[in-house]
């Protein structure tokens, strides 16, 4: 799947926690949650000699989405080994801002020393190292990044297809014939070099499975699935998204039978003229209720969807999110929508390009406020992928998962994530604190 790619100003998603840019203050997240995947294992990342240049009198707030836009560079240059950064939740200390005066025609400038530390899913078939050295753009802003792409874009690019402003999903500046990957004076002014250091984090789970006794106590399984298109506002029939829509309608048919009830009668699939449905099927375990919708994005839903979604989701056992990530942008939308009651365990199912590094903590943060006295974690599981997905996969993907968790055998989460396509490294959090088998 190619992910749709905005400008920088949408990089990274709005709401994130401010940096506090004097020194030795910093940012943090509260909810610290597991992992588990049969493909990756999760390490914790430390650079203690970040630096960056910055225009002499950048505001606060843009010198926090200059660093943030930096780090996010991490994302192409890991993805070749298999690892995926979660870069919306480092936490970064700036530890001195040194003033650079004006000198041989250059302005003046901020360098910027940082620390940050964070976690990344890296794969279990490659030797952990020590440390690696990340090669990243020296400056962080949006015009600085655009001309950074004008040299870089071609040859450090992984995606013949890429833009100058997705450069970071795709930057590989040791590949062959990208002229960084040497040191040289003619471009070493564009970039900045430094160490980040790895170990094992003691967030790895292993042995987990669904809490299947609070998913069945009210004897049946509820699910919403919300579907992207691939070109919003697209009204083609061979939309990716549209495909994908109509194929999870088809493999619900095919894996559990006519529904026993239904919002729409039409023949074949649903297409563009049934974009909500309302379907219920009979399983071993018991009804399974389905709310399914097709969307333009999920950052332009009008209110009558933001509506639906609360009312179904808030309700549901398993919530499906199938398309583009959006550069985290649909990852921010699905978090600020969400409300959650109280006690109510769900699993979700993030299914976008490379969602485990886009996602932030506001799902569990969210889910922490309405039970006080509980882990951010003890209600809730997020399943995504750490690595590019493809739209082909996620209707049967999604149709795999309601399966297994109706199934009689009711399985574990190595064996659910083992059914993923194995090159989006699917991984689960927050199934630490689960209790099944009791």
């Amino acid at each position: 799947m190619r992910v749709q790619l905005h400008r920088f100003s949408t990089l990274l998603p709005t709401g994130l926690l401010l940096l506090g840019l004097t020194a030795g203050t910093s940012s943090q997240s509260e909810a610290r949650v597991s992992f588990d995947s049969g493909q990756q294992i999760l390490l914790d990342a430390e650079i203690q000699n970040g630096v960056m240049l910055s225009p002499a009198g950048t505001s606060e707030r843009e010198l926090n989405q200059a660093i943030r836009n930096q780090l996010s560079y991490t994302i192409g240059q890991l993805a070749v080994i298999d690892a995926a950064p979660r870069v919306n939740r480092f936490e970064v200390t700036v530890v001195q801002i040194e003033e650079v005066p004006a000198a041989n025609g250059e302005p003046a400038q901020r360098r910027i020393h940082y620390r940050a530390k964070g976690q990344l899913a890296w794969g279990r078939n490659w030797r952990i190292p020590a440390q690696i050295e990340l090669i990243l753009p020296s400056q962080g802003h949006e015009i600085a990044l655009t001309a950074f792409g004008e040299h870089y874009l071609k040859p450090c690019s992984t995606d013949k297809y890429a833009e100058n402003w997705s450069l970071f999903y795709y930057f590989h500046p040791l590949m062959a014939g990208c002229p960084l990957q040497i040191r040289n004076t003619a471009t070493e002014s564009d970039v900045v070099r430094f160490p980040v250091s790895f170990a094992v984090s003691r967030e790895n789970s292993t042995g987990k499975s669904p809490e299947y006794g609070e998913i069945w106590k009210d004897g049946k399984l509820t699910v919403t699935a919300i579907f992207g298109k691939y070109s919003p506002e697209s009204t083609s029939k061979d939309d990716d998204g549209l495909l994908g829509y109509n194929d999870f309608h088809e493999y619900l048919l095919q894996q559990f039978g006519q529904p026993t009830t239904r919002s729409e009668t039409f023949l074949g699939a649903p297409g563009l003229a049934h974009p909500v449905l309302d379907l219920s099927f009979r399983s071993y375990r018991g009804p399974i209720l389905v709310h399914m919708e097709l969307i333009d994005s999920m950052t332009q839903t009008p209110p009558e969807f933001k509506k639906r979604f609360v009312q179904n989701a808030r309700d549901a056992d398993l919530v499906i999110y199938s398309g583009h990530s959006e550069l985290g942008g649909s990852m921010e939308a699905l978090s600020n929508l969400m409300e959650f009651s109280a006690g109510k365990y769900q699993i979700f199912l993030v299914n976008g390009c490379g969602s485990f590094s886009h996602l932030n903590d506001r799902l569990f943060e969210k889910r922490a406020l309405i039970n006080p006295e509980a882990a951010a974690s003890k209600y809730l599981d997020v399943i995504s992928n750490s690595l590019s997905n493809y739209f082909v996969w996620m209707p049967i993907e999604a149709v795999n998962l309601i399966t297994d968790l109706s199934s009689r055998s009711r399985p574990g989460y190595r064996q659910i994530l083992d059914r993923f396509d194995p090159r989006q490294r699917v991984v689960v959090e927050g199934e630490e604190d689960n209790h099944w088998p009791l």
